[in-house]
């Protein structure tokens, strides 16, 4: 039991020391025989955000972390994403903005919107994910999980029932599809 306390004081500890360096730590990997631990974790990264005020989205990044012998970070290498990333992040800004999914921190959420604007205790504004949204390209996508073709109206509608109790939204997408909620109330 000791051990295990003391390795999510580690965690701890070192989810704050990352936290400096704008990095939201996400998982650590066991120590390598040299002593440095392997990490993933998100950096807050600099994009454009809408009206040009600038955002902070999370990009993930692979860390290599070496500490010192009282266990403080000593350095970390991998900190910086990829340029690919960046531009991704940035288009995929651009994307919420242009699909009205991406709700302000002072303002109400938009019907359908997946991500907020946070501001942290710095006064940075930082992107958020809050919700997930039910699409008609999400329930085709699922339909051809079966494995033939003549078995995918079926799995729509035996699916439609579930995904109209979990998001009540997916009734209008369901109906804009193959079927409506009341044809999948006789195949159940």
């Amino acid at each position: 039991m000791g051990r295990r306390k003391q390795a999510t004081t580690d965690v701890k500890r070192l989810r704050a020391a990352l936290a400096e360096r704008d990095l939201e730590l996400v998982s650590v990997s066991e120590p390598s025989p040299d002593g440095s631990l392997g990490a993933t974790a998100n950096k807050l990264h600099l994009v454009p955000g809408p009206g040009g005020k600038p955002l902070y989205a999370p990009i993930p990044v692979s860390l290599r972390i070496q500490r010192d012998e009282s266990g403080n970070i000593r350095t970390v290498t991998g900190d910086k994403p990829e340029a690919s990333a960046v531009a991704d992040a940035t288009r995929f800004v651009e994307t919420l903005v242009a699909n009205n999914s991406l709700a302000e921190a002072d303002g109400v959420a938009p019907p359908g919107a997946t991500h907020q604007v946070e501001i942290d205790s710095k006064g940075r504004r930082i992107l958020r994910r809050r919700r997930f949204s039910v699409s008609r390209w999400g329930l085709w996508r699922i339909t051809t999980m079966s494995s033939g073709a003549s078995q995918r109206p079926l799995v729509l509608r035996r699916l439609a029932p579930l995904l109209i109790a979990i998001c009540p939204h997916a009734a209008c997408v369901v109906a804009r599809g193959t079927v409506s909620s009341a044809d999948s109330a006789g195949d159940a």
